[in-house]
């Protein structure tokens, strides 16, 4: 006994889809091919260009991070930005912008 075929061709019609559409399935519309073509890489690359761009996106923001969460647990009322920025850089030097931000690139660049 065969059991009957799904609406789904498989794995195989997907594998072997050219640019002429000759091995298209019939029925399937023109737009799921042209999208297909667009996810046709590999998942691999896909990933490291996420984590690639999370990660320097952590690494361009983190300093604005620091400052903020520093002015929220200032107390004084008259400390704004500039006092902060310039604190820290007397204070750290320039690394300390970036005082914390390993762990945070680990966890969203392993995410």
């Amino acid at each position: 006994l065969k059991a009957p075929r799904a609406w789904w061709p498989g794995p195989a019609a997907h594998s072997v889809w050219r640019a002429d559409r000759t091995a298209l399935p019939t029925g399937w519309p023109k737009a799921q091919f042209a999208m297909s073509a667009v996810l046709s890489r590999n998942s691999l690359e896909h990933a490291v260009a996420g984590s690639t761009g999370t990660v320097l996106a952590t690494l361009l923001i983190f300093p604005l991070d620091r400052i903020k969460t520093l002015l929220q647990v200032e107390s004084d009322l008259g400390v704004g930005l500039r006092d902060v920025f310039q604190r820290i850089l007397r204070e750290e030097g320039f690394g300390g912008f970036y005082r914390g931000c390993l762990p945070m690139v680990q966890t969203v660049g392993i995410s």
